[in-house]
This record gives C-alpha cells, structure tokens and sequence, in this order.
C-alpha cells in the first residue's frame, strides 16, 4: 500500500513538472508580408504597412535592425501590433537597402525572432 501511495506521487510530481516545464521545440520562422515594398516618388505621400506572422506568442517589437530608409520616411510601430508602417514623404532619389526586424514574447516558449531585407526605390 504505501508503495503504490509512493508511486502516485512519483507520478503526480512528473506531471506537474512537464505541465510547468516551458515548451523548448522548435518555432516556425517569422514571415514577413509583402514580399517586396512599392517604389516611392520624391515629393509624394508614401505610406507601406509590413506585417509579422507565424508567430506562437505576441509580437512585441519592430524595428529598422540594418541600412537606412529613404530621408522623409519613418518606421512606426505600436508595442504589441503585429504589423508596422513606413510613413511619410521622400526628399531624395535613390535606392534604399534595409532590413525590417521583429521579436515576440518568449514567457513559457521560445521567443521568435526574425529580419527580412527591403528595398524602397525612389524616383
């Protein structure tokens, strides 16, 4: 009798460790959308919304993580939205290489992160 007792709380604490336990597997990598950003016109209201999904828990940041945007243009993001805009109007010509980056909560799981590489063409 009191082995069996010994044996159900042997299992009682194993289930109370793994439903405790955080969840290490593996995460699907974050996508980016769109694929590609629209050309901008130098002078012309330029507004561009990417979005961040296949993500397990909230995303909590976007941001500008590599190159410059055009000047006159601005990322905005709002803690806990799962997109962000470029906003604003294109002082100069060029071609601008930069990379949009984004991390989500990693409480009980994994926190995800991930970066996509953008190019805004301004005519």
């Amino acid at each position: 009798m009191k082995s069996l007792r010994s044996l159900w709380i042997a299992v009682l604490v194993l289930v109370v460790i793994l439903a405790c336990a955080p969840d290490r597997s593996p995460r699907p990598p974050l996508v980016f959308d769109p694929p590609e950003l629209p050309a901008a016109q130098v002078g012309v209201a330029y507004e561009a919304t990417i979005t961040v999904s296949q993500n397990v828990t909230p995303v909590y940041w976007i941001a500008r993580a590599e190159g410059a945007l055009p000047d006159g243009l601005t990322l905005e993001y709002n803690e806990n939205d799962n997109f962000a805009k470029i906003v604003g109007t294109p002082t100069s010509a060029g071609t601008f290489k930069f990379a949009v980056g984004a991390a989500c909560l990693g409480t009980s799981v994994n926190g995800q992160m991930g970066q996509k590489e953008y190019v805004i063409e301004v005519k």
